[in-house]
């Protein structure tokens, strides 16, 4: 039983801390960098895009934390 409401994931290594705070999955390819633009928890696999572009696909999916 987890008492606290923080995503244990964002300790990964591979997930990108500051996107799985606002809301996204925040999982990040370590070879090209690319992070997931998805909301967290979301079904099916990731949908991958630049760094740069990560916290504007988010806003296109109205994704908040």
């Amino acid at each position: 039983m987890r008492v606290s409401n923080e995503r244990a994931e964002i300790h990964n290594a591979n997930v990108v801390t500051d996107v799985a705070e606002a809301g996204g999955c925040g999982l990040s390819n370590l070879q090209n960098g690319a992070t997931c633009g998805l909301p967290a928890h979301h079904d099916g696999p990731c949908d991958f895009v630049a760094p740069h572009d990560v916290f504007d696909a988010l806003a296109e999916r109205d994704v908040r934390p």
